[in-house]
């Protein structure tokens, strides 16, 4: 039931959960403000992070203390807080301390290595250094071309180790001799002769990971004894500092990304355990990995299906067992070798929604779709059949510093409509302190000028999670998951089911089934026919009765298969089952075939159930051929539209195919939510065909948290509503039935339009930026003299230096290992740029982050040096900015700027911005080089960017005076083009607010009383976003491209 008072003001659980970045110095002070601040704007939960910049030692007594600060403070608010259990992430490593007791834990790729030799050859291959897995020469077919693997050798007693770097060194454990030669770089080198006749040699092996991010490695999630250490080091600790607080204001532990890695992944721990389960040695077969000779189906769903179980097991069921015994909810965000992976979450997790406005639904759909972390349906579909509340998205990474609450909006509502309802945005940073502003922003915190407007966000999200948390979503289909079948055609889970063999032809096959399963979850999401993805292993636990499969909270009336080269046994009995108690099973284009180790009579079964001659069966079996490969999904629909009771009417006036509904039926009455996830105007028509005449629909207004009675009409023997879509608007409508007919009427009003592209008075309410992010190096002592480089670390400027010049190095070499190159630190350095002073500015600053420059570098404005003591930490964007007066240092006509001092480390140099702060406005010259002019007072146009504001972040103010002769009746007011805006807009009707839209649509209500005859003033407040200060773009939605702001000019 809804509960108007709780869909108001919802619970704490509903609100958005950032991942809170705590990727700098951490203070109680800082701690405590933020968290205000999140209360303040109705971000109701957070997730701590500890991430790359953080100062405290992870999982030292520190870190405790502060992360026990951070509840408090949280608790105080009544907020919730998830531990998350890495540092940074993957999860799994405990700080990397788990590999470090467990060396044999390090995660392992399996390497394929295949060359082609003539017979009668002395052969000599140098392989990768590992662990030899397999290795067989296989005679080819003269003829045919084919492999006989039944006639391979066996050649692993052929392969032995060398090392093939040569070292001579200038030194001596005497002093008679002071020259050494070593050998080093370790490989593994096959040699064999060859007999007569065409061979192709195949190795695989096991090698470990080289590089991985943060610690080198990753840990083999698969070793049950490293991932009890891992529980061990991290949550045992967690327990004994926390403990008290956990199922109070401590909700939850969150793990994240845990996988296999690689383009076939493997673990030791597969070899034991395929030869327990399954009985043979994985490795006598790995071949068939890569060919599809006897028994590949059957050895390839035993692999997978093992990786499957052991990860499921291993990993999340350890993890699960710990929390459920500390009484908190455990949730994982990592890909799954199928969908079932995730049977353990309490609250199954994904990650999706990384685009900003502008990209079609289509293009979604396909980009998401094959991933099970990426597919919110997926997602949403476990939450339904594992009886959970809850299914968790982490959202918006990557996006960009152009993300604007429109696109925070806009894609809320798409996970909304497809079932997601716990929102965890990434990321909320503690500090944007330098290079840590890079980790995958933006951060939308307090940095960001639109975070005065957040609680519209906030209140937002809490009301739709507390809305899609109510009753049951109406889902009469599943949709059978093909996994198994992409596994067979060596599909890879983890990675988007991207295709891992080595056949053209198989590859084909793979991207056929796949495209076919996408067709037809895509047709029917378009065609409002609501439907589940369903695990074959899920199914295998469900409930069959009356005809229909029920499975936690799910119940279905009707069974799709996609074509499908492969089924497992138990699941086929699950679905014969229920087509003996009535229900639907439609099987389309492809029946299984492929034995994958079960008995296959089961195959013979469903080919004579489903009949394909006569496409009818005695129970209600349907199969349908692909024989028109664009319509093949119509029959599909036909059989649906024939099956099925609509209860949803949806008439999209102009057939556009941008909309998406959700429908839930609460106790009392019926939720609808449909939104236009494109842009242009939309006319639709929307009811549920039961509802009569004494059915009243109300608008549920997710911003504001009111309920208000909409205007309805009986129309084809129902009730229905027509709407009017903006842009990307969506509606949340509730379908009561009352007693008594109920009237509605229309109120009338009238439209104020308002010309964007007139002559404004303009107003900066902070003060404009000029940005310096590019600057001529010279290194001393090298040819490096005045080149091009940008504001980043020293060794990357090196690195885009090094094609055209010579750099300081020198050579460093351990005893009996090779000669290493590195850059000759300290290296003397002098980075210059100019600018122009057209327009003497009264105030100006420099400003830029604590950690911009390296600190033994100095900053110089026209040779004066800006003294370290000078500057003052002044939140400009970050609570890390420091300025410094320098107007006294500027010049009119060309100035220079020069940092210069010396490098000690490759993370050293100018590895940020600087910035210019004052009363200035901004241009530049042929060369792009900023010019400091007279601050502007008006634009001409509502749309950015603006000229002489290229990288200003903040609010800025249009006023100007209409002519009006209103009448005593209420107004709407329109702006013309105020689509392409995106940003946040406030307007002002003679100093009154009408209100703040931070998305679409962009309209305002004003009484007439509020008007004056003859002149009005109207203000209109837009607030942007960081991009153009941080990284000195604009995006361009009709190019849906960054666009460098020295192009606008």
């Amino acid at each position: 039931m809804m509960n108007i008072q709780s869909f108001n003001q919802p619970n704490p659980e509903y609100g958005i959960h950032p991942f809170w970045f705590w990727n700098g110095e951490l203070t109680e002070e800082e701690i405590s403000y933020q968290l205000k601040e999140m209360a303040d704007k109705h971000v109701t939960g957070v997730y701590i992070c500890a991430r790359q910049g953080m100062d405290v030692p992870y999982l030292s007594d520190q870190w405790f203390d502060k992360v026990e600060y951070a509840i408090q403070i949280a608790a105080s608010y009544g907020m919730d807080v998830w531990l998350y259990d890495e540092y940074p992430y993957p999860s799994g490593m405990a700080g990397g301390e788990v590999t470090l007791e467990h060396k044999d834990a390090k995660q392992t790729n399996l390497v394929h290595h295949a060359e082609k030799v003539n017979g009668e050859q002395k052969v000599r291959i140098t392989l990768p250094w590992g662990k030899i897995l397999f290795a067989r020469a296989v005679p080819v077919k003269p003829d045919t071309k084919e492999l006989k693997w039944e006639e391979a050798i066996d050649l692993k007693l052929k392969i032995g180790n060398s090392q093939v770097e040569h070292i001579y060194q200038k030194t001596g454990l005497t002093a008679y001799n002071q020259r050494r030669f070593f050998t080093y770089g370790p490989k593994k080198v096959l040699e064999w002769d060859a007999p007569n006749g065409s061979w192709e040699i195949h190795c695989f092996i096991e090698e470990e990971i080289e590089d991985f991010k943060y610690y080198g490695t990753f840990v083999d999630p698969l070793h049950k004894e490293a991932i009890q250490s891992f529980i061990q080091l991290t949550h045992d600790r967690y327990l004994e500092k926390l403990g008290p607080h956990f199922g109070k204001t401590v909700k939850g532990m969150f793990t994240d990304e845990t996988h296999l890695l690689g383009r076939f992944p493997w673990s030791p721990q597969l070899v034991p355990y395929i030869k327990d389960t399954y009985g043979y040695d994985i490795r006598e077969y790995l071949y068939l990995l890569i060919t599809d000779a006897k028994d590949y189906a059957k050895i390839r769903y035993h692999y997978f299906q093992s990786i499957h179980v052991l990860l499921r097991d291993t990993y999340h069921k350890q993890i699960h067992d710990w929390c459920e015994k500390a009484g908190i909810d455990y949730v994982a965000e990592v890909p799954s070798a199928r969908m079932s992976g995730q049977v353990y979450s309490h609250v199954p997790g994904g990650d999706s929604a990384h685009e900003k406005l502008g990209r079609s639904l289509d293009w979604i759909f396909k980009r998401y779709f094959f991933s099970m972390r990426a597919n919110p349906k997926m997602i949403s579909a476990l939450s339904n059949q594992l009886n959970r509340d809850r299914a968790l998205i982490e959202c918006f990474h990557s996006v960009g510093w152009s993300m604007t609450l429109q696109d925070a909006k806009w894609m809320i509502d798409r996970l909304a409509v497809l079932g997601i309802n716990f929102f965890n945005f990434h990321a909320f940073f503690y500090t944007l302190n330098s290079l840590v502003k890079h980790d995958a922003p933006p951060s939308q915190f307090i940095q960001n000028p639109y975070w005065k407007h957040y609680r519209k966000l906030g209140d937002y999200v809490s009301r739709i999670s507390y809305l899609m948390s109510q009753g049951e979503v109406i889902r009469p289909i599943a949709v059978l998951d093909p996994t198994t079948s992409f596994w067979t055609k060596m599909a890879n889970p983890f990675a988007s089911f991207s295709y891992a063999g080595e056949s053209e032809q198989e590859k084909a096959t793979l991207e056929n089934l796949k495209n076919d399963w996408a067709d037809i979850c895509l047709e029917l999401t378009k065609g409002y026919k609501d439907y589940d993805h369903l695990d074959p292993e899920i199914l295998w636990k469900a409930e069959i009765a009356d005809g229909k499969i029920k499975i936690g909270k799910a119940t279905y009336a009707v069974l799709i298969l996609p074509p499908m080269t492969n089924l497992e046994k138990q699941a086929w009995k699950q679905i014969k089952l229920f087509l003996q108690q009535g229900g639907t099973v439609i099987a389309n284009g492809l029946l299984p075939y492929e034995d994958i180790g079960e008995d296959t009579s089961h195959y013979q079964e469903m080919k004579q159930l489903f009949d394909e001659d006569d496409n009818k069966s005695q129970v209600n079996a349907y199969f349908i051929p692909f024989s028109n490969a664009s319509e093949k999904t119509k029959p599909l629909f036909s059989l649906l539209e024939n099956i099925l009771d609509e209860e949803v009417f949806v008439d999209v006036k102009d057939q556009s195919q941008s909309f998406l509904v959700q429908h839930r039926k609460l106790d009392d009455s019926e939720l609808l939510f449909v939104t236009n996830q494109e842009e242009g105007r939309h006319e639709v028509s929307l009811g549920l065909y039961k509802a009569k005449e004494n059915h009243a629909y109300y608008l549920i207004d997710l911003e504001r948290g009111e309920r208000t009675l909409m205007s309805s009409v009986f129309r084809d023997g129902f009730s229905q509503i027509d709407l009017q879509f903006e842009p990307y608007q969506s509606y949340m409508v509730q379908i009561e039935k009352n007693s008594d007919p109920i009237a509605t009427s229309e109120k009338e009003g009238k439209i104020i339009e308002i010309a964007s592209k007139q002559e404004w008075q303009m107003e900066t309410k902070e003060k404009n930026i000029v940005r310096f992010d590019s600057f001529h190096l010279n290194i001393a002592g090298s040819e490096v003299q005045q080149s091009q480089v940008t504001a980043k670390t020293f060794i990357d400027q090196c690195e885009d230096l090094s094609k055209n010049n010579s750099l300081p190095v020198s050579f460093k070499q351990l005893f009996g290992t090779p000669m290493k190159l590195h850059l000759n630190y300290p290296i003397e350095v002098n980075y210059q740029t100019n600018f122009i002073v057209e327009n003497m500015p009264t105030d100006c600053t420099l400003m830029m982050d604590r950690k911009a420059i390296s600190e033994d570098l100095s900053i110089y404005i026209n040779h004066q040096k800006i003294d370290t003591e000078s500057f003052q930490q002044m939140f400009v964007y970050d609570h890390n900015n420091i300025v410094s007066d320098i107007r006294r240092h500027l010049l009119e006509g060309e100035n220079l700027i020069a940092i210069k001092g010396k490098v000690y480390k490759d993370w050293d140099g100018v590895v940020d911005p600087i910035y210019f702060r004052g009363d200035f406005g901004v241009q530049f010259n042929e060369e792009k080089t900023p010019i400091l002019v007279e601050k502007p007072t008006t634009a001409h146009s509502l749309i950015g960017p603006f000229e002489r504001l290229p990288f200003y972040a903040g609010t800025l103010e249009f006023t100007r005076n209409i002519e009006l002769n209103p009448e005593n009746t209420s107004y709407q007011i329109n702006i013309e083009e105020i689509d392409d805006i995106h940003d946040v807009v406030e307007v002002m009707v003679n100093d009154v607010s009408l209100g703040v839209k931070a998305w679409s649509p962009y309209v305002w209500e004003i009484s007439g009383d509020l008007l004056r005859n003859g002149e009005n003033k109207i203000a209109i407040q837009i607030t942007n976003t960081l991009a153009g200060l941080l990284e000195g773009k604009y995006f361009d939605y009709k190019k849906h491209e960054l666009i460098d702001v020295r192009d606008t000019e």
